[in-house]
């Protein structure tokens, strides 16, 4: 698993990597919900703009309607994130369906800007619970490439000096209508359960990961 470093059990089961958030149910102190993951280990980070990074995969997502979940990121060395892919079935608009617990989960991508102007977010695709789909994101030395669906979109990003690629499932404590989120992290249990979130599975198989740092 060099250079990662597991948060909850170790995802491997056969050639694929399964997240399991409901079950691994891993905290962290600036998280909003419960997570399962692998992230390049602290002493291997390294400005985005001083590497290039490849992760593409194949994702079978199987989550129950309302869920919205962070499959991959580059995050900054503080609490910040720098390039979020999130799988959801929310009522955020500006995406291709932004109907919340419908069933229908928009793929979709955050990037900061360079410039600190905030995030431009783009629409990829739409999948319902069960489906697969296969997508790849590269950081060509600052320069970020998000492909999946057949879409295609290249932003130079914000950087920090220890930034680092970290993948998995996040599942999100927020409400799918409202967008409110809860930040006690002792009441994602009941609003899971409240919410009718029992299904929360992605499954990364045919993986490729390059790094290449200068």
């Amino acid at each position: 698993m060099e250079p990662w470093q597991a948060e909850g059990s170790d995802p491997r089961v056969g050639d694929s990597l399964v997240f399991d958030a409901l079950r691994e149910r891993f905290v962290t102190s600036n998280g909003n919900g419960w997570r399962h993951e692998l992230k390049i280990k602290q002493d291997q980070r390294v400005a985005m703009t001083a590497a290039y990074e490849e992760l593409s995969a194949t994702l079978t997502a199987e989550l129950s309607d309302g869920s919205k979940t962070i499959v991959a990121q580059h995050h900054a060395d503080g609490t910040g994130t720098i390039v979020k892919l999130y799988i959801a079935d929310t009522g955020e608009g500006g995406l291709l369906d932004s109907q919340a617990k419908n069933g229908v989960f928009d793929v979709y991508v955050r990037m900061a800007r360079s410039d600190g102007s905030g995030e431009a977010k783009y629409a990829l695709g739409t999948i319902r619970s069960g489906d697969s789909f296969r997508f790849s994101m590269i950081n060509d030395y600052g320069t970020v490439t998000m492909s999946a669906f057949g879409q295609r979109f290249e932003l130079e990003v914000e950087d920090s000096s220890k930034s680092f690629l970290k993948f998995g499932n996040y599942l999100q404590a927020q409400d799918a209508e409202t967008g409110e989120d809860v930040d006690d992290s002792g009441d994602w249990a009941s609003f899971y359960s409240d919410a009718g979130i029992t299904t929360s599975v992605l499954t990364f198989s045919d993986v490729t990961h390059i790094r290449q740092v200068s």
